[in-house]
């Protein structure tokens, strides 16, 4: 149909055709067939028109239309009825769901094995990090955690170094201000810049060198002795350093960094004015600050904290991959017992509706029985309208009709709706279900028990450690002993 068409039909809509005559109506199809105009012109005709006619043909052939479009409707609603129960087989919704248990176990194993390579790679990279840390532990005669800053402490740490660097510059800036044209503007960005470099020197040796004080070894305290009076003398030259500069600034010299080294090297604690040793006196406030700071941001035992680090890191990375790798598996369990949850309450939809089919089954080959009877009364009344009208009609002495057999339908094969067939089968889908519901408590314990040997085996890297001590330990006497 083109567009143009169905413009029109949208626009002209045409009138919806006659609704078809009910079925087996014995004065519908009497007026379709204008049976009684039809008798009195037969009457009229004589007997042998009457014999010949075989107009009660006519009729039997127009009630077996009727007939035959009923036992039509049957067959497409047996197919309907069929289809319909074909979806509803549990048998393969069962047997996958009693079988769960085992596809637990199949996915977990395909998972693990995946992530086994990595899992191994992390244990063994936690393991050797914490043999590691034990054996630092061992050699240096430690037997207590190590101590240092973590997470918002740390990150409270580090705000105080910047705070103090903006501090001092704060502070100094005031003093480095008389001496240039820029103002507080300049003076703060030199005292900045001073108050890192100072503060940054002292923070260095307090981070590294200085902590090996605290080394059980003599050389490395003497060391760290050393690296303490060579960080002291630092700290006061940079002040010194800071203090001459500045007033290399207020003396408004050509080069103020060559005068301040120059009075620096010949002349370094000579100061025209008590505001230079202020400078000096503050800078190395700030410096030793500093330096307790860099000292802090650390276990004080050298090395401690970055062994300690080295293994948490590598024990979480790998604490991380187990709790993926168990959250993996809880999800396949989680999926298995609702794929099994849904099974039977599917299973009971199913069983429901197989058991509605079988129901509708029987309603439909009740109605197809009430309809091929009615099929028969409608025939026979229509056929003794006709006789009984011819007889109204007809002339004295007309041969009458009522010795002549009433037409029979044809035989055509009915459809089988296989009632019992279906019951039976209901009874296997019954008993499936059954069996399932039997099996729910079971399947579920399986799978869970499953999970936990699963979850188990993924034990965390504190559990290995203490089962390898525990079977160095258990070694330990037989080595002793032989």
């Amino acid at each position: 149909m083109s567009l143009w068409q169905r413009f029109i039909n949208w626009l002209f809509p045409l009138p919806p055709p006659p609704p078809p005559p009910p079925r087996f109506d014995v004065e519908a199809i009497a007026e379709q067939l204008r049976l009684r105009e039809e008798a009195r012109r037969l009457a009229d005709a004589g007997n042998s028109v009457i014999l010949s006619s075989g107009f009660e043909a006519t009729i039997a052939a127009r009630v077996d239309k009727d007939r035959q479009d009923c036992i039509e409707d049957a067959e497409n609603r047996l197919i309907s009825l069929n289809t319909e129960i074909a979806q509803q087989d549990v048998t393969a919704l069962v047997n996958d769901a009693l079988q769960l248990d085992e596809e637990f176990v199949r996915k977990a194993d395909a998972y693990l094995d995946q992530q086994s390579p990595a899992l191994t790679r992390l244990g063994d990279s936690a393991h050797r990090a914490g043999s590691e840390l034990d054996d630092f532990r061992r050699k240096n005669g430690l037997t207590r955690s190590a101590k240092y800053p973590k997470g918002g402490l740390k990150a409270f740490m580090l705000t105080l170094i910047a705070a103090s660097i903006l501090g001092e510059a704060g502070l100094n800036s005031a003093f480095f201000a008389a001496g240039l044209d820029s103002g507080l503007i300049g003076g703060f960005i030199y005292a900045a810049v001073l108050a890192t470099l100072n503060m940054g020197v002292a923070l260095l040796f307090g981070r590294y060198p200085i902590r090996n004080i605290f080394h059980r070894s003599l050389v490395r305290k003497c060391f760290g002795g050393f690296s303490l009076l060579l960080a002291v003398l630092c700290m006061l030259c940079v002040s010194f350093a800071i203090a001459h500069f500045r007033g290399a600034l207020a003396a408004d010299v050509e080069a103020p960094g060559k005068a301040a080294l120059t009075t620096f090297l010949n002349a370094t604690i000579e100061f025209d004015d008590m505001t230079s040793w202020a400078l000096v006196g503050i800078s190395f406030f700030f410096a030793v600050l500093a330096l307790l700071e860099g000292l802090l941001l650390d276990d004080r035992y050298p090395g401690f904290g970055d062994h300690d680090r080295d293994y948490r890191k590598a024990r979480g990375a790998y604490d991380v991959a187990i709790r993926t790798v168990r959250a993996k598996i809880e999800a396949i369990k989680c999926e298995l017992v609702k794929q099994l949850e849904n099974a039977t309450k599917d299973g009971k939809a199913h069983l429901a509706t197989y058991e509605a089919n079988v129901e509708r089954r029987i309603r439909a080959e009740n109605e197809l029985d009430r309809s091929l009877l009615k099929a028969e009364r409608c025939m026979d009344a229509l056929v003794r309208l006709f006789r009984a009208e011819l007889k109204i009609y007809q002339k004295d002495g007309s041969t009458p009709l009522d010795q002549h057999p009433i037409p029979k339908f044809h035989s055509i094969p009915l459809p089988d709706f296989k009632i019992e067939q279906t019951r039976n089968s209901l009874g296997v889908q019954r008993e499936l279900l059954e069996k399932l519901l039997d099996e729910q408590f079971r399947i579920k314990a399986a799978v869970e028990s499953g999970f936990l040997g699963k979850f188990d085996a993924l034990r965390p890297i504190d559990d290995q450690f203490l089962t390898a001590a525990r079977v160095k330990a258990a070694h330990e006497p037989e080595a002793i002993t032989s």
